[in-house]
């Protein structure tokens, strides 16, 4: 890697035949950062100019040489400026002394499609152009424009700052930062950036092209299902993340989208350092990266901001790639409770509680297996014999089938065999009954099919005909007829006593059944059976009775957790719902609380929006219909609006998330906004529903007259788009008849919350 980096950075240095002194001294100096020698260095830079000057000869538009007319080094071979510079040739950008940005490259006579200007060499054509095949990416950045492009025949990826941001000072400082933030880094799992110019489109930068997509695209609805994909992401991303620290520097904005993976063995590539930060860099960088996977010291002024920032976001992105979102531990501790342990302790909101280092995470994680989202068929019973069977008799048997891996199992049980009747009499549970018809063998296949493959079960048995037997006993005399009729009759009452008790006892399913049939045939053809089924109730009801006697909700989830078709599982989540029940009311208390405070119709409708049917659902619509009927009889006897802006626009946000159009537009009075049916339709207002206001940020901005302007935040589900999204928003009003109209808005802000 590092022999391949330092090659394409001499490609570049010799790229128009020469080698000026700075171009050496970087070099050099890259050359020192990745522990190679001056001597393969210059080998190297030789062996480069050697092929441009053999291919400037073939082409005859070139000098012999191919070097300026400087005093040349004969050891090495590059053209010497009269003051050699020993310092690092990265000039800071901002320095308005020289003309020079500072940049090895500096192209500033190429033309803006990156070829060089005829002026300069009217020999020279489209092969000299410093980045070729230039194609602008589909996913750009804040400030920057992001190309594609290639560079002596190797994709590269160009970045440069946008126009509105190329004289802003602070952009151009942040962008040289972005450059020297990740510059040093050579990792196998950082993108490598090969160096930065100047043309006459202003500063840029390149780096490597990775073919490959977002870690985000990788990401469905319930994760990514190879475990063992999983396990190599956490380890790149952990040894990637480590290094970095080490160079005391921190990415700040770790996410899935500023993480590739490469189409050719899957393997890490983070890319995007704007945000890092070393340990020398003013106090006034920006701390905060992407809200989501910002750790929460990033969110507030004043905290310092260190690695263990980065892990928060890590334990994040560990999370999204597990279970497919970023709420919740409950779905990560059923697929990996050893994974969602570190991933815990990632996420603690003090710093001191999470882990120090990455090392510390990798060390824990090489050592655990993730499974995979697939699920797994398994059945008690193979092979079923069902012995002698009556003609015209039934039997049955009990298999049980079970999910041994993760995910939803869906299965249904066939047979062709017309002896053989089937019942699921549960989820997990298959009842067999043999009903012959005819006298001989049974052998017949039953199939189980699921979404995790099929399994056989081999059916055998014998049927007999009872007629028959008891002609052959009729020779024997009519004395050894009653015995044997009685004799038949005895063991054939007590056989089918055991089917019954047995029958009796799997439709129960208790306990008490199974140890009924066992006291009565403790050596019953059922016998094993009963005693493994009893067994497994008898653990299932132990822990339920624990359940119960510590009455909490982890008890009664952990119970569910174990047995998720327990014949307890209602009751336990009837009883987490009452637990939960009461942390509800008081919240449901307090709002109302507050609502009575203000006794105002816009907080009472904020209360029925939330509490629809809440337990002061009905005081609150007789509060309503109270103040309305007072604000009518007030308006009767003064000039004052019916409803003040503030409230206008507050109901104008409700109509529209309760679908209400007609009355929301009889609040507006804006032409551009069209007749009723434009309005509602989606390509108005129609694709809103949903609507919930935030009144810590809504209030009146100003009023004066007959004019007024309204700010307003509420979240709304965009039925187009199919997300939830968060608006910031300024109504202006003007009051007419009595009546506040909103005549024009004006969007603030808007985010994608999904």
């Amino acid at each position: 890697m590092n022999q391949e980096v330092i090659q394409m950075l001499v490609s570049l240095a010799c790229a128009d035949g020469k080698v000026t002194d700075e171009e050496w001294q970087q070099l050099k100096r890259k050359a020192d950062e990745l522990n190679i020698k001056h001597e393969i260095l210059d080998s190297l830079v030789k062996k480069e100019l050697s092929k441009q000057n053999k291919k400037e000869h073939e082409q005859k538009n070139l000098s012999a040489s191919g070097f300026d007319s400087a005093e040349k080094d004969l050891q090495s071979g590059f053209v010497k400026s009269a003051n050699e510079n020993l310092d690092s040739g990265f000039q800071n950008i901002e320095n308005k002394e020289s003309e020079n940005s500072g940049f090895v490259h500096d192209t500033t006579k190429e033309t803006a499609s990156g070829f060089k200007s005829q002026k300069d060499n009217k020999t020279e054509n489209k092969e000299n152009a410093f980045f070729t095949n230039v194609s602008l990416l589909s996913e750009q950045g804040a400030m920057s424009r992001i190309f594609k492009a290639k560079r002596h025949g190797k994709w590269v990826v160009v970045k440069r700052l946008k126009n509105e941001h190329k004289e802003n000072p602070s952009y151009r400082s942040l962008f040289y930062k972005e450059f020297e933030n990740a510059y040093h880094l050579n990792h196998s799992n950082i993108v490598n950036i090969y160096d930065k110019g100047k043309d006459s489109e202003g500063l840029y930068y390149f780096m490597e092209f990775i073919d490959g997509r977002n870690l985000s695209d990788l990401i469905k609805t319930n994760g990514i299902a190879d475990g063992k994909l999983i396990k190599k992401i956490i380890l790149q991303l952990c040894d990637a993340i480590e290094y970095v620290h080490k160079k005391q520097t921190f990415h700040r904005d770790l996410k899935p989208e500023n993480i590739l993976l490469t189409y050719n063995g899957d393997n890490v590539k983070i890319i995007d350092f704007g945000l890092a930060r070393a340990d020398d860099f003013d106090d006034n960088l920006i701390k905060v990266g992407t809200p989501k996977y910002a750790a929460p010291e990033q969110k507030s002024k004043g905290n310092t901001v260190d690695g263990r920032a980065d892990i928060y976001s890590l334990g994040l992105i560990f999370l999204e790639i597990l279970t497919g979102q970023t709420k919740s531990l409950h779905p990560a501790q059923k697929r990996s409770p050893e994974l969602a342990a570190i991933i815990s302790k990632c996420l603690q909101r003090n710093p001191n509680d999470r882990y120090s280092n990455c090392s510390l995470i990798a060390e824990k994680v090489k050592k655990l297996e993730i499974r995979d989202i697939k699920p797994e068929l398994s059945v008690s019973e193979t092979q079923i014999d069902f012995g002698k069977v009556g003609k015209f008799s039934k039997k049955t048997m009990l298999v049980n089938v079970e999910n041994s891996g993760f995910g939803t199992l869906n299965w249904e049980a066939k047979t062709t065999g017309k002896a053989i009747l089937l019942k699921v009499s549960k989820k997990n549970q298959l009842e067999i009954t043999l009903s012959p018809q005819q006298v001989g063998n049974v052998n017949e296949t039953l199939v189980i099919e699921s979404n995790a493959g099929n399994q056989s079960i081999q059916i055998s048995g014998i049927v007999f005909n009872p007629v028959y037997a008891y002609s052959k006993i009729a020779l024997l005399g009519i004395i050894s007829v009653l015995i044997l009729v009685f004799a038949i009759r005895f063991f054939s009452a007590k056989k089918m006593k055991d089917n019954e008790l047995w029958h009796k006892a799997s439709k129960e399913n208790t306990i008490s059944g199974f140890e009924k049939y066992l006291r009565n045939y403790p050596k019953g053809k059922h016998a094993k059976q009963a005693e493994i089924l009893k067994n497994s109730l008898s653990k299932e009801l132990k822990l339920w009775n624990r359940a119960k006697e510590k009455n909490t909700d982890l008890a009664y989830a952990d119970y569910i957790k174990q047995y998720p078709e327990g014949q307890f599982v209602d009751k336990a989540d009837s009883l987490r719902e009452i637990l939960r029940s009461t942390s509800e009311e008081e919240k449901e208390t307090a709002f109302w609380n507050k609502v009575v405070k203000f006794n105002t119709i816009a907080f009472y409708s904020d209360y029925l929006a939330e509490y629809p049917n809440g337990k002061y659902a009905i005081k609150a619509t007789v509060a309503i219909e109270t103040l309305k009927e007072k604000q009518s009889k007030a308006n009767a006897q003064t000039t004052t609006p019916e409803a003040s802006a503030l409230e206008t626009v507050k109901m104008f946000i409700r109509d529209l998330g309760n679908r209400n159009f007609s009355r929301a537009f009889k609040k507006t009075k804006n032409p551009q906004w069209g007749d009723y049916e434009w309005f509602s339709s989606n390509k108005g207002f129609g694709g809103i529903r949903k609507t919930k206001i935030n009144n810590d940020n809504t209030y009146l901005e100003s009023e004066e007259g007959t004019k007024a302007s309204v700010h307003i935040e509420y979240i709304s589900f965009d039925m187009e788009n199919n997300n939830e999204k968060n608006y910031k928003q300024r109504f202006y009003l003007r009051l007419i008849d009595k009546r506040w109209k909103i005549v024009s808005t004006e969007v603030l802000e808007k985010k994608d919350l999904n």
